[in-house]
């Protein structure tokens, strides 16, 4: 199952008319992308079994195993946290059973 956790997202220098961030000024440079920080907690109503869950690159490399529990309930739980390695943003989740 993949999983994805997209925060605010845009093109660095990415320029606006004023701090409201209403009237698009300049659409930044092509390739290097801005996200904005920030945790979201998983639920997945998924069947009984041994689940994994992995943070992936946006090429969909595995970088890292993340921790998942089962609540009280039955669902599989995990955090994505996009600044959860701070050398590169975590947007992308792959769950193996």
């Amino acid at each position: 199952l993949l999983v994805g956790h997209l925060t605010d997202a845009l093109q660095a220098g990415t320029t606006f008319l004023g701090e409201d961030v209403t009237c698009l000024m300049g659409h930044g440079r092509v390739g290097e992308l801005l996200l904005r920080n920030g945790t979201a907690q998983i639920m997945l109503d998924l069947p009984a079994g041994a689940y994994r869950v992995y943070a992936l690159s946006s090429g969909g490399r595995r970088r890292a195993e993340i921790p998942a529990v089962r609540s009280a309930d039955g669902r599989l739980v995990f955090e994505a946290n996009v600044a959860r390695d701070p050398k590169l943003a975590t947007c992308l989740y792959e769950v193996t059973r």
